[in-house]
């Protein structure tokens, strides 16, 4: 029960950082309110399959305030929702695995809680990192334009990996 409202909290304060931005709230709150909904919903009957929906409408509400707010410059959120996003979706993962009437070995929570917090510090890290080239300006032409579709089609090949892998 613990884990499920760190989720529901943390959601909420991704959901928070889209509204700060500006963007018109009939259209962002909708959003956030949807995926929070499907947060709580999983999370109260025990669907592992409501959390990526959750996930997908929180960052959807992100987007569309990024692109109503329309000022062009490099959002210092970014990271913060990357890692609040992960967060949401490892805590509500986790709420679910403590359902079973399985015993934790013992130290097994801490090191776990370690984990997380280390891989949202990395996608934190990483989204300031991807954050920061995108605000570079290059010369366009077609081998950046071939670039960056093999460096798309390679990130799409190691996440199709790491999902049959899971």
């Amino acid at each position: 029960m613990t884990l499920a409202c760190a989720a529901l909290v943390v959601a909420a304060a991704v959901a928070a950082l889209g509204v700060t931005l500006g963007a018109p709230a009939v259209v962002v709150l909708p959003i956030a309110g949807l995926g929070l909904v499907l947060l709580a919903v999983g999370l109260a009957l025990g669907v592992a399959g409501f959390i990526p929906w959750a996930i997908a409408m929180l960052g959807a509400e992100y987007a569309a305030a990024l692109e109503l707010e329309r000022s062009g410059s490099l959002d210092w959120r970014v990271p913060l929702v990357a890692a609040g996003l992960l967060a949401t979706a490892e805590l509500g993962y986790w709420s679910l695995e403590r359902r079973t009437p399985i015993q934790d070995e013992r130290g097994l929570v801490v090191r776990r809680a370690a984990v997380v917090v280390m891989l949202c510090a990395g996608a934190a890290l990483l989204a300031s990192l991807l954050a920061g080239v995108t605000a570079v300006r290059v010369a366009g032409g077609l081998g950046w334009d071939i670039a960056g579709a093999a460096a798309a089609a390679a990130a799409l090949a190691l996440v199709a990996a790491l999902a049959r892998r899971a």
